[in-house]
């Protein structure tokens, strides 16, 4: 499965390359127009960057759909257990934060991390227990 996606990256980075010194351009001048950074390659013209996604697994489940998706981003510097650059959407965390604000409140939050990169904050209230974020339905128990 990986072999396949790290076989279409570096056919990706090689056509870049080529197009670059085909083209005669530095990194930095081709394409200097944002919105028109992408090519249908999934590469950004402008920094090389390479995206790529792909859902493996989808089952549909009576709450919510068991889905496995992964997404590749050749700047980023998160590592998972899929390696450097990589996400899936699995990939959950719960983190303690102390003495910090955010929005309206200040003190100690529990920060939840979901698969597709969204975080939620729960502010530790003095009985102890979580307030749930705003617009949100999610409930944090201890």
């Amino acid at each position: 499965m990986f072999e396949s996606m790290n076989r279409r990256i570096k056919e990706l980075i090689l056509g870049v390359m080529a197009v670059w010194a085909f083209a005669g351009h530095a990194a930095s001048t081709v394409n200097p127009d944002p919105s028109h950074a992408l090519t249908t390659d999934q590469i950004n013209t402008i920094n090389g960057d390479i995206t790529l996604d792909e859902t493996d697994l989808a089952i549909p489940c009576p709450s919510f759909d068991l889905v496995l998706a992964r997404a590749y981003n050749s700047t980023s510097s998160a590592s998972n257990t899929l390696g450097q650059g990589w996400t899936h959407s699995l990939d959950w965390s719960l983190a303690t934060v102390s003495n910090t604000a955010y929005g309206s409140l200040a003190g100690m939050f529990k920060v939840l991390k979901t698969g597709d990169g969204q975080l939620y904050w729960f502010h530790q209230e003095v009985d102890g227990t979580f307030s749930s974020p705003q617009d949100s339905n999610l409930r944090l128990s201890t």
